[in-house]
């Protein structure tokens, strides 16, 4: 538990220095958890005799990041979302089918080419496509549609409010479930979670996403909203990534973070929550300038 706080109070004022500088600061940071997470995603599979190409795999991975890098600053629109759209489907048919390549010319008779071929692209996917989307997140333009707008930049804001969620839910969660957690929640997958873990979880993520939103003078609704959204869809984050070490047979991923695990291990649930707070932003601010 000591190494988890300590763990936290030197990330947790790092990730909002490098949330506040944005550009290539945040850009070199997601780089880099996307390379361990690579890398701890090509070590538990080589542990069930599944492979991962670590270093083709990498390269995808952080292709969306750079991808990212580039397009979200630019607020596409006419030729320039044309580009951003082909550049897309291109990179994904270049994973598909290098996925298969690579394992066509290492094939041998009663490898589990199937099972080589969909962890390749799930992989690249699940590690780069989704982490991706904190960089599209800080990107986000400031909206001319809510008046009073502050004067700092949105997509900092959105990002901050979306990883403050993401902890509480987390910690919410496991606190709750400790202290009364009674009825298992998913005892296949995760015994230790409990409902009541997951309702206080869930509770955690509403509260703090009216208390940073308005600490951060986001718009109400929609930052709570995102507290309600994230305090769902993290913890199904958290569910799927244990589905998949349990799969595996391992406890945690390579660790990299003292008391936390790996990166697989303590972005679970930001891995499906930006994605989701960016899809909804989009949404939002397409019904507000109907």
């Amino acid at each position: 538990m000591w190494m988890r706080i300590a763990s936290g109070a030197v990330g947790i004022p790092l990730a909002v220095a490098l949330i506040w500088a944005g550009g290539w600061w945040v850009t070199g940071a997601v780089l880099l958890l996307v390379v361990r997470g690579c890398y701890e995603f090509a070590a538990v599979l080589r542990q069930r005799g599944v492979y991962f190409p670590q270093l083709w795999g990498t390269l995808g991975a952080v292709s969306f990041v750079l991808w990212a890098h580039w397009a979200a600053p630019q607020n596409p629109k006419g030729v320039i979302s044309l580009l951003v759209l082909l550049v897309f489907w291109g990179l994904l048919y270049l994973l598909i089918g290098g996925a298969f390549v690579l394992n066509v010319f290492r094939y041998r008779p009663g490898e589990p080419a199937l099972a080589n071929v969909s962890s390749t692209v799930l992989g690249v996917l699940y590690v780069g496509f989704l982490f991706s989307f904190l960089i599209w997140l800080r990107a986000w333009p400031e909206p001319p549609t809510f008046p009073h707008w502050p004067s700092w930049e949105a997509g900092a804001r959105w990002l901050l409010l979306v990883f403050a969620v993401s902890w509480a839910t987390d910690t919410g969660a496991y606190f709750v479930g400790r202290s009364w957690g009674r009825r298992p929640l998913a005892p296949q997958v995760s015994p230790h979670k409990t409902v009541e873990g997951s309702l206080g979880g869930w509770l955690a993520a509403v509260a703090v996403g009216w208390g940073v939103g308005a600490l951060l003078q986001l718009p109400l609704i929609p930052a709570l909203l995102i507290g309600a959204g994230c305090g769902v869809v993290g913890q199904l984050g958290d569910l799927a990534k244990s589905i998949l070490k349990r799969d595996l047979g391992v406890k945690d991923f390579p660790p990299f973070i003292p008391g936390h695990g790996g990166v697989l291990d303590r972005f679970d649930s930001l891995l499906l929550n930006a994605p989701l707070v960016y899809l909804g932003l989009s949404l939002l601010s397409t019904i507000c300038s109907w």
